[in-house]
């Protein structure tokens, strides 16, 4: 898959997930450290119009000026590598827990801010923050992320912010990765571009709505490679627009 992906001529952006980073494991055979993870899944990938974070960082953005659009990719597995003093064929975190360092969230508050005049940004993340349940219009949150932030996490605090020219000055405290604490330390009051909507998978099905703040849209594609009907999964079929593109 990979081989034939890198060939590809269609354009095509991309983020990680937990299953390809450990898909919730601790044992070392089934991870992969951030290096293993761009090596593996980013470096075959990158186009010469993605502007990386910096040297083997796994985030990137590409603008599309035409359409004046941004794509911001975010990584969301920073998790602590180190080994388990237990039990060396283990790691000390469960691999695949969303965790960020500090080094990309000023990134991302920086490539925010300097986002051409008029452009509309969307921000794709494997797992969403938090949603506003479409049914009930009550929060419902992804319990197990990395964040003990109450009813909203740290994206959907600076993406409001974004979206409304303030200043944001916040820290939040992980339950896993090498940095535990996160700030976050932004003025958009200058900001001249717009959030269009965060973009995410994970869940298993399709999903257009609203973060838990209910400022910031959620565009969800279901996230499984079910051939057939299941709830809200529309069945894959070979060959089609649903086959491996994002159907809103």
């Amino acid at each position: 898959l990979v081989d034939a992906l890198s060939e590809n001529t269609k354009d095509y952006i991309f983020c990680v997930g937990n299953h390809d980073v450990g898909g919730e494991s601790r044992m070392l055979s089934q991870c992969g450290s951030d290096l293993d993870v761009y090596n593996k899944f980013y470096a075959p990938f990158i186009k010469s119009n993605f502007v990386l974070g910096g040297v083997n960082k796994p985030y990137y953005y590409v603008d599309y000026p035409s359409h004046k659009i941004r794509f911001i990719s975010l990584y969301q597995y920073n998790s602590d590598y180190t080994l388990d003093p237990n039990d060396s064929t283990k790691l000390k975190d469960i691999r695949g827990r969303e965790a960020y360092r500090q080094d990309e969230i000023d990134w991302l508050c920086s490539t925010l801010n300097d986002t051409p005049d008029g452009y509309v940004v969307f921000v794709m993340t494997h797992e969403p923050e938090s949603f506003s349940n479409e049914k009930t219009n009550s929060f419902q949150a992804i319990t197990r992320l990395g964040y003990e932030t109450g009813y909203v996490n740290i994206l959907n605090d600076l993406l409001v912010a974004f979206k409304e020219r303030t200043t944001i000055n916040k820290s939040y405290n992980q339950t896993v990765g090498v940095e535990t604490t996160i700030t976050v330390n932004a003025d958009f009051s200058s900001a001249t571009a717009y959030i269009g909507a965060m973009l995410n998978g994970h869940l298993h099905d399709d999903y257009v709505g609203l973060d838990g703040t209910g400022k910031i849209n959620i565009i969800n594609k279901s996230c499984d490679n079910l051939l057939y009907q299941s709830g809200n999964s529309i069945r894959k079929v070979a060959n089609t627009y649903n086959e491996n593109t994002i159907n809103v």
